[in-house]
């Protein structure tokens, strides 16, 4: 059994699970509504054995990978301790009235460094603030944060700009244990709206679902030069806006990882569906530690794969979401701009809403 650490704003609640650092039953309040948008594993994890990493068996919410995939400089599990070990509760941050920051501590270390997780709420903001602080430690690491949406009632999706995006070298489909694409791999592309599928044609990877069974992994990188990263997913059928921020020179990559039935390795199993990640990440794609650390040809393109430790201070990774409610006129977010009090929200018919958002970074 799993023990959960809960906190409420009154813009948005949540729960840690602290044997894991996974984000539980993550409910953002707004216009008098509650909204559930993020994805969890139909499974229950005590129900599945322990050879099975707990990444897997606690999927849920959102998570920080570090390091991102595979672990093959300092050993650990798939995704790394920050998604697979036990978190502490350290206390909370003073901060200004309406705020409240929890901290909590990674027990294991990464890299020789102390890793520390805040969750910051601000009230009246239907947002999550997250922040990881990698106090000391040495080298360099991919990671991520790991969000995952619902896609069971439809999202039409956008992004802040990308220089270009692309599927990998590896097709899930190519081993039939690991499950069914529909995507053509390896593609470059410019247009998410007009991905070249495995049997001919395109199809438009803005809406989701797009297939009833696949399981696809699509890469898109920030344009040169972005001062701030994001995302939107507009779901028309319950009437809200999902959004996440980030710092674009420190997550140059988002990932789309679309798991919609078509993956057959245990726990997934072909019944691990209707789950959009969209994840932002500094990775060599999805190739390892040691392949992020080298020199890649994304590096060699000026986007970063790793982010460095420093020994005598402090490496900062930030990340928030947030939840809107809107009417039926909403259908699709085409810029998320910066205003003095935070951000703007424009949608495709011409609505706006504006929000007080902290960005830190």
């Amino acid at each position: 059994m799993s023990e959960s650490f809960f906190m409420r704003g009154s813009g948005v609640s949540l729960g840690l699970d602290l044997s894991s650092g996974h984000l539980l039953d993550v409910c953002f309040h707004d216009e008098g509504r509650d909204i559930r948008p993020l994805h969890a594993a139909p499974w229950t994890a005590d129900d599945l054995p322990e050879s099975i990493p707990l990444v897997n068996r606690r999927l849920s919410g959102d998570f920080l990978c570090a390091p991102f995939c595979e672990p093959d400089i300092e050993s650990a599990p798939w995704h790394g301790w920050t998604a697979n070990s036990a978190w502490r509760f350290i206390g909370n941050i003073a901060g200004e009235p309406g705020e409240a920051t929890y901290r909590f501590e990674l027990e294991r270390r990464i890299l020789g460094a102390r890793v520390e997780k805040q969750l910051r709420f601000v009230d009246g903001q239907p947002i999550l603030y997250q922040r990881h602080i990698f106090h000391g430690g040495e080298g360099a690491l991919p990671v991520a944060h790991h969000t995952m949406l619902r896609t069971d009632t439809g999202l039409k999706l956008s992004f802040s700009p990308k220089r270009f995006g692309l599927t990998p070298q590896r097709v899930a489909d190519e081993n039939p244990t690991d499950g069914i694409s529909t995507l053509t791999y390896p593609q470059v592309f410019t247009e998410l709206s007009r991905l070249q599928t495995a049997r001919g044609g395109t199809v438009d990877a803005t809406l989701h679902p797009y297939a009833p069974r696949t399981e696809d992994h699509i890469y898109m990188f920030e344009a040169a030069g972005a001062d701030l990263g994001w995302s939107a997913a507009v779901n028309r059928a319950e009437g809200y806006v999902f959004f996440a921020l980030k710092n674009p020179k420190i997550l140059p990559t988002t990932l789309l990882w679309v798991s919609n039935y078509g993956l057959e390795t245990p726990p997934f199993s072909g019944r691990h569906g209707d789950c959009l990640g969209i994840e932002e990440i500094c990775s060599n794609l999805a190739l390892g530690h040691a392949a992020s650390v080298a020199k890649t040809p994304l590096s060699d393109q000026g986007i970063p794969t790793a982010l460095t430790l420093n020994n005598t201070g402090t490496m900062v990774i930030d990340h928030a979401f947030g939840c809107i409610a809107v009417g039926p006129d909403w259908r699709e977010i085409t810029a998320i701009e910066r205003n003095d009090d935070g951000i703007i929200l424009h949608d495709a018919g011409g609505a706006v809403r504006r929000l007080a958002v902290s960005l830190p970074f």
